[in-house]
C-alpha cells in the first residue's frame, strides 16, 4: 500500500465522516473490492496502534485481562490486537456488506455488491478510526475523572453510533438509487434480528446456567 493511496484513504474517511453526501456520488464512479479491504485494513491497524498505544501509555486497561492471558499481559494482548482487529474488521466488513446486499435486492436495489461494499467499507473505516479516537479521549477523561466514566461513554457512543447509522443510510441510497425508506430498512431489519437473536442466546443461556445450578444444588 503505497504512501499515495494512505493519503487518499484518510481523505476520504474525512469526507465521509464531514461531507457523506457529496463522496457517495463521487465514490460510485470508481467502485472497487480491493480498495474497500484495503480501506478497512488500513483502519483496522491504525485503529489496533492506537488501542495498543492506550495500552501501554494505561497499564490499568490492561490489567483485566491478566485471567485471560497470564500476570504479563501486555505483549501477548499487544500481538492479539494487531492481529485481531485487522482481520476481524475486512471479515466483518464482508459479512455485513453481503448482509445488506441481500435486503437491498429484496428492496429492488440497483447497486452492485462491489459498488456497496466499497462504500460500507468507507463507512466503517472512517467510523472505526472515529470510535478509536473517541475511546482514547474518554479513558483519559476517565482517569483524571472516574465519575464522569458512564455519562461520556454513553452519551459519545450513542450520538456516535446515530450519526453512523444516518451515513450508511446515505450510502446505501446513493449505491442502490432507492428510497430513504428504503436504505433503512435495509439496515434495520438485519439490526433487529441480530438484536433477536442475542437476546434469545441470551434468555437460553440463563436457563443453561439456571438448570445446571439446580441440579448441582439437588445432589
Amino acid at each position: 500500500m503505497s504512501s499515495k493511496m494512505i493519503k487518499d484513504l484518510v481523505k476520504k474517511w474525512r469526507e465521509v465522516v464531514l461531507h457523506p453526501k457529496e463522496i457517495f456520488k463521487k465514490e460510485n464512479k470508481a467502485s472497487s473490492l480491493s480498495y474497500g479491504a484495503k480501506s478497512v485494513l488500513l483502519s483496522g491497524i491504525i485503529s489496533a496502534i492506537i488501542i495498543v498505544l492506550l495500552g501501554i501509555v494505561s497499564p490499568t486497561s490492561i490489567t483485566r485481562f491478566e485471567p485471560l492471558f497470564g500476570q504479563d499481559a501486555t505483549v501477548a494482548i499487544a500481538i492479539f490486537t494487531l492481529i485481531f482487529i485487522p482481520v476481524f474488521s475486512v471479515v466483518g466488513w464482508l459479512i455485513v456488506s453481503g448482509i445488506f446486499y441481500l435486503f437491498a435486492k429484496l428492496l429492488e436495489g440497483k447497486g452492485t455488491f462491489v459498488s456497496q461494499s466499497h462504500a460500507v467499507a468507507l463507512v466503517n473505516s472512517a467510523f472505526g478510526i472515529v470510535s478509536t479516537i473517541l475511546s482514547v479521549i474518554i479513558s483519559l477523561v476517565v482517569l483524571s475523572s472516574p465519575g464522569a466514566s458512564l455519562i461520556v461513554q454513553t452519551t459519545a457512543g450513542v450520538a456516535l453510533s446515530i450519526y453512523n447509522l444516518y451515513v450508511i443510510t446515505i450510502a446505501l441510497k446513493n449505491v442502490h438509487k432507492y428510497s430513504t425508506l428504503h436504505a433503512l430498512i435495509t439496515w434495520v431489519i438485519p439490526v433487529i434480528i441480530f438484536l433477536l437473536i442475542v437476546f434469545l442466546l441470551g434468555i437460553l443461556l440463563l436457563s443453561a446456567v439456571a438448570t445446571s445450578s439446580i441440579t448441582s444444588f439437588a445432589f
